[in-house]
Order: structure tokens, then sequence, then C-alpha cells
């Protein structure tokens, strides 16, 4: 058996036999229990595992081989905070998180404002300017459809004027 990935660069397929990749038995200070190793070596990522490192700081994670490392990596984007995830878990349970207090409710409110790209059904939010420069009713559509919009005469960060290119 082998592990078979796209690599994120290049986009070349790459493998390795699953016999060279090293699945450690701790990570940190976190110990990698014998069934969640099993779950790797299938191919299969091991989810809202919380890692604590050897510096004491924790953090929650999914796990997932890589064949490009040879061995177990964080998948990227999904690392949060103890906290983070403890308010994402008792989002449902509103009376819960209202009575814990102010701090976890500002938490969860700024869990809940931190994605403004997506809509809550996941499709792309449509935007009308970028840079200061408005889109067009074609370019909005184009955005929102996944295609890249053309934006001439942007300022730059130089005080130049430049074209952009803005996908979603």
């Amino acid at each position: 058996p082998s592990y078979i990935s796209i690599d994120r660069k290049t986009n070349e397929i790459t493998d390795i036999p699953a016999s060279r990749v090293r699945i450690p038995e701790r990570i940190g200070k976190t110990e990698i229990t014998t069934q969640e190793r099993d779950m790797l070596r299938a191919g299969l990522p091991v989810r809202d595992k919380l890692i604590e490192r050897n510096d004491g700081r924790k953090f929650v994670t999914t796990l997932q081989v890589n064949v490009e490392q040879r061995g177990v990596e964080f998948v990227p984007g999904t690392g949060k905070s103890p906290r983070t995830a403890q308010t994402q878990e008792t989002k449902g349970d509103t009376s819960k998180s209202q009575a814990q207090g102010g701090e976890n409710a500002a938490q969860t409110k700024k869990e809940q404002r931190r994605n403004t790209w997506t809509n809550e059904d996941g499709s792309i939010r449509p935007i009308s300017k970028w840079s200061g420069v408005s889109f067009t009713d074609q370019q909005k559509a184009d955005y929102v459809a996944g295609k890249a919009v053309k934006l001439e005469n942007v300022t730059d960060k130089q005080g130049f004027h430049a074209t952009m290119y803005i996908k979603f």
C-alpha cells in the first residue's frame, strides 16, 4: 500500500510506500493513541486533536499523513486555541453561552464575524468594490461565479496606478 497526494505548489502527483511514513507515538507532550495511529496509517484524518507543545501551548487541530514530509502534519487552517474550540462547541446552546459570561459571548461574536467572504449557505458573498474601485454588474457576477475580475487604475501601496486581478 502507498499514500498518494497532489503537491500543493506544483500540482504533481506524488506517492510513497506506507512503510516509509513515520507516525510518531507523541507530538510535543501529546500522546498519539494506537487507534489514532491506525487511522493515520489507513489514510484517514484525526480530527479535533488537542495538541500540547513542549512549551505548554495548546491548540486543537486535524492531523493527517503528508507524503512530502513522509510523516504526520497539521492540516493547514484547522488550528484553534482550546478556548476557541470550546466556544464553537457551545455555539448551538445559546443559554449555556449566555450563562458563561461576557468573555465567551464576545469570543462567539468574534467567531461569527470572522468569515465575511461567504454567505451562511457557503456561496460566495458578492462585493461591490475593492480598494476604492467600484465593480460593474458584470464584474460582480464574475466574482460570485468564481472567475477572475480585472480592476484597472487601482492605487497600490506606493501610490501608483496598477491593474489588479481578484478571484475568490
